[in-house]
């Protein structure tokens, strides 16, 4: 099983587009982190909240020492936010695939994780055969 990092940027794109419930249909394990979840302001959000009351979107949870992980990685790249670390910190516990569209946190993530922009006009996904 695939296993997917969510940014908040690619969920909001898939609700603009209306395409969020054929994302959910993948047969993918999609992590959101619960800060990144406060950041989606779309008029169609029942369907985020109907997908992690399902389950069909994961929440996890960060222990105390996580957290401080989390902001050493803001310490280390300050120019992503608190959301962005938490995405690339649980990308790398998991580990996953991240999926963002966001330039400066692709950028820092594909250097050690694979890394899926599923709202571009360039869907490039030849570095993950798995995902075809």
């Amino acid at each position: 099983m695939t296993v997917v990092v969510c940014d908040a940027n690619e969920i909001i794109d898939l609700l603009q587009v209306d395409s969020f419930k054929s994302f959910l249909k993948l047969k993918w394990d999609k992590y959101v982190p619960p800060d990144v979840i406060d950041e989606v302001r779309e008029d169609n959000t029942d369907q985020l909240v109907t997908a992690i009351n399902s389950d069909k979107l994961i929440l996890p949870t960060f222990s105390p020492k996580e957290l401080i992980k989390i902001q050493e990685l803001k310490t280390q790249y300050p120019s992503l936010s608190i959301e962005d670390c938490s995405c690339l910190f649980l990308a790398e516990r998991l580990p996953a695939v991240l999926l963002t569209g966001e330039r400066r946190l692709r950028r820092i993530a594909a250097d050690s994780h694979r890394v899926l922009l599923l709202s571009s006009n360039k869907r490039d996904v030849s570095r993950m055969p798995e995902l075809q």
